[in-house]
């Protein structure tokens, strides 16, 4: 049996196999590089539309750059664009919550350009 009393915590987790990304946990919680599954599942969710009010704000966010948009803050609006989607994507939040009709707007551009298969 190994004894790593003499790591830092974070090297402990490393070696028993805790983290797969030491890297990324140093990162804001809301820039960090989450599994492909949960991009997915959100993608999934947005595209059947039967909660647009329930969709997480930083979850589409980071949905959002993961599709290659590029992302500006101008205040309470973040705005997206992609090289390629004419229109532009612009996102408030509505508690923690983006808001539904927004969401609706994302859900049609994505249709729109077929950007469901970049994730």
């Amino acid at each position: 049996m190994h004894h790593f009393l003499s790591l830092p915590g974070h090297l402990v987790g490393l070696i028993r196999g805790r983290y797969d990304r030491l890297a990324l946990s140093s990162q804001p919680s809301s820039d960090r590089i989450e599994p492909v599954g949960k991009y997915e599942k959100l993608l999934d969710q947005i595209l059947h539309g039967a909660s647009d009010a329930g969709i997480p704000f930083d979850a589409l966010r980071r949905l959002l750059l993961r599709l290659g948009f590029i992302e500006r803050i101008r205040g309470s609006h973040h705005v997206f664009r992609r090289e390629g989607v004419a229109e532009k994507i612009n996102l408030q939040k509505d508690g923690s919550k983006a808001k539904a009709y927004q969401v609706r707007q994302v859900r049609a551009i994505i249709l729109r350009y077929n950007l469901r298969d970049e994730t």
